[in-house]
């Protein structure tokens, strides 16, 4: 069965306003979410065949730092520009992209369409935090699938 994770970037710094939202990097809050979600997601066998990622420097930053926890080469991380403040449609443009042969996908997008996409997926209204991991376990695929089901990892509620 084919796994895919859906990341919303890590929290964000709002302090340089001359920063286009763009170049907006992680805040120490952020940088620190990123790796800790990551150690979780290891903790429960959850490991990445392909990353895909939001080209924005917080969903890439966030991405790449994940990437390291998980020993995956931050330089293979593919970068997908439709999923930087895209839609649901983007979203699932993108997981219609992901190799035959990968049974786990990563993808790092933005809100609200990461929140939406996730929703539309598991047939429930999810509002996912920042730094905020959905793992769904799907059938078929990638290109047509099921989710079978889902389990929304949050930040907060983590260890450590």
């Amino acid at each position: 069965m084919k796994r895919l994770v859906l990341i919303r970037h890590a929290k964000s710094d709002w302090g340089r306003e001359a920063l286009k939202d763009f170049d907006r990097p992680l805040n120490p809050r952020g940088e620190k979410d990123a790796p800790r979600m990551a150690r979780a997601l290891v903790g429960m066998g959850i490991v990445p065949d392909l990353m895909t990622s939001s080209p924005a420097k917080r969903a890439l930053t966030t991405a790449v730092l994940m990437a390291r926890e998980f020993g995956y080469e931050p330089g293979r991380i593919e970068e997908f520009p439709p999923l930087y403040l895209g839609n649901p449609s983007d979203l699932s443009g993108a997981v219609d992209f992901t190799s035959p042969g990968a049974e786990t996908l990563f993808l790092f997008a933005h809100n609200p369409g990461i929140s939406y996409y996730a929703s539309s997926l598991v047939g429930e209204t999810l509002d996912m935090p920042t730094c905020c991991a959905v793992i769904c376990e799907i059938e078929g695929e990638w290109t047509d699938f099921r989710v079978k089901g889902y389990e929304m990892l949050i930040p907060k509620a983590l260890p450590g």
